[in-house]
């Protein structure tokens, strides 16, 4: 396994716990704040990094798979709890055939 990937792995769970962090404090005072939905937007995005690294071939395993769900459960708890709210129709679709 290369050190510098793995290091770029904890950098971006360094950088969602941050993120997730600030979310929280703005929706303590503005839970509207524009500056929230840019956090949120921000949170996504790096999480989608994090999760297109541990599925890259170099890391798959079932042990990459699971700390991803570990991830969408801490970081993403609401697609849990709700579902998609506001997904294609071929993605509900597609999450139906699961």
């Amino acid at each position: 396994m290369n050190k510098s990937r793995l290091y770029k792995l904890y950098d971006l769970v360094e950088d969602i716990k941050k993120v997730d962090g600030l979310i929280r404090m703005h929706l303590l005072n503005e839970p509207t704040d524009i500056v929230t939905g840019q956090y949120k937007a921000r949170k996504t995005k790096l999480i989608g990094s994090l999760i297109d690294e541990l599925a890259s071939p170099e890391f798959q395993s079932p042990e990459s798979f699971n700390i991803i769900r570990k991830v969408l459960e801490k970081y993403c708890p609401e697609i849990y709890v709700a579902g998609f709210s506001e997904v294609s129709p071929e993605l509900k679709n597609l999450e139906a055939a699961l």
